[in-house]
């Protein structure tokens, strides 16, 4: 009786085993699900996504969209629709490689803190230990309104490699978005997201330390141009260019092998053409923006952006996302150790509860986001402002990115009504 029993169980488990090797396939570390119900998700509710994601782009809401949703380390969906040129009649393929813009902030963060595992540093070190320049920082205290005379007193702390993860440095962006200091960032010549000219991130970033701070270090969150410091921080401490040490110690481990700063020549055909829609009611049209269309292909091509500056396609994006949701590991090849991920997505900021949080790297949900959304407390997430998002869900452990590239865009709340319809899907 019990040998009949085993017997059972084990063609059971070998029935079982010959199922799940016809439903997946092997895919660079991904395995590729044909039957999302394994992975709990409905396929009949999962063809929404299609449906939405293809109403998008054919009714002149855009002009393409990559989409992907992993579960459980397995890719259940995974499309191109729209156009990766409209003059042309060129389609978007799944493969086509997008401007990341601030994407690229988790890479850069995520880089930092394989250094942070070597013992170069604590977190609340002063980063004037590595760049002298910001030895004794100023805050403004006044500025007039053409930004061109100002008037400062001595920071009451020095910056910290917290502070600048945190986006609590007190910096703000450059030219972008009438920060206080734009006028002088400009004057400095200093890059945004990026440049074409032959500028490296050590020259931006000791320019950027002559900059006076628009708050005190540590007093509040603000975004700004202090990842692109720990981008220069990265050089000093490994010795290496940064788009080196990314490619050793992040690309090609994870096998994210069109992710680059600038792309090589082989790859620029598969850039997507950059689009902007002014109004609801507007045509989508190329954007003229010439510096923007074009960064990622052309110029001098020795500004690597910590903060902006990459470019990549969305499974190369969703590799990194599941490094983190496995806890630092990916295809048999570890990155970060777990208890540093665990670190990475803790909320630094003290104020989760009320929605908004921050941890190394990545907005944080707090327990009260589960009022305004699907996504489970202690998601992390963040986007771009060419429009590439992503969301990695630990709870349901699951990642879903939806990629697209436009700039002076309106945008229906895309990106959240996507989110809806992919927790829509769970079983």
């Amino acid at each position: 009786m019990h040998n009949h029993i085993l017997i059972c169980l084990c063609l059971l488990f070998v029935s079982c085993t010959e199922k799940n090797n016809h439903s997946f396939a092997k895919d660079n570390g991904f395995k590729v699900n044909t039957i999302p119900e394994e992975v709990g998700i409905d396929s009949e509710r999962l063809k929404r996504v299609d449906s939405i994601c293809h109403f998008w782009t054919a009714n002149g809401i855009l002009p393409h969209a990559a989409a992907m949703i992993v579960r459980h380390g397995q890719i259940v969906f995974h499309q191109a629709y729209g156009w990766r040129d409209i003059d042309q009649k060129i389609k978007l393929q799944k493969d086509d490689i997008f401007r990341m813009a601030s994407s690229t902030k988790a890479i850069t963060s995520v880089a930092l803190m394989t250094l942070y595992e070597q013992g170069y540093f604590f977190l609340d070190d002063p980063i004037s230990n590595f760049i002298p320049e910001f030895k004794n920082p100023q805050v403004l205290s006044h500025i007039s309104q053409d930004g061109l005379t100002y008037e400062t007193h001595p920071a009451a702390r020095e910056l910290t490699f917290r502070d600048l993860l945190t986006h609590r440095a007190g910096m703000g962006y450059g030219t972008l978005w009438g920060h206080p200091t734009y006028r002088l960032c400009e004057q400095a010549g200093i890059p945004n997201i990026s440049s074409k000219d032959s500028i490296t991130i050590a020259e931006a970033v000791k320019r950027y330390a002559t900059i006076p701070l628009e708050k005190e270090p540590g007093e509040s969150w603000g975004y700004g141009w202090n990842i692109d410091v720990i981008g220069y921080l990265i050089e000093l401490i490994s010795g290496m260019p940064l788009d080196q040490y990314f490619s050793k110690v992040i690309f090609e481990p994870l096998g994210m092998k069109d992710t680059h700063f600038f792309l090589p020549e082989d790859k620029k055909d598969r850039l997507v053409t950059l689009y902007t829609k002014p109004g609801s009611n507007s045509e989508i049209v190329k954007s003229d923006n010439e510096f923007y269309q074009t960064y990622p292909v052309s110029g001098a091509k020795t500004y690597f952006s910590g903060g902006g500056g990459l470019s990549g396609t969305i499974e190369d994006y969703a590799k990194f996302c599941q490094m983190l949701l496995n806890g630092g590991t990916f295809n048999g090849k570890r990155i970060l150790g777990r208890k540093t991920v665990e670190l990475i997505i803790k909320n630094q900021l003290g104020n989760g509860d009320q929605g908004f949080g921050w941890g190394l790297g990545f907005e944080i949900a707090g327990k009260n986001k589960e009022l305004e959304t699907l996504a489970s407390a202690g998601s992390y997430s963040w986007s771009g402002m060419f429009k590439t998002f992503y969301l990695c869900d630990p709870k349901e452990d699951m990642a879903i990115l939806l990629y697209w590239n436009g700039i002076d865009y309106d945008d229906p709340g895309i990106f959240e009504k996507f989110k809806i319809i992919v927790y829509q899907s769970l079983m």
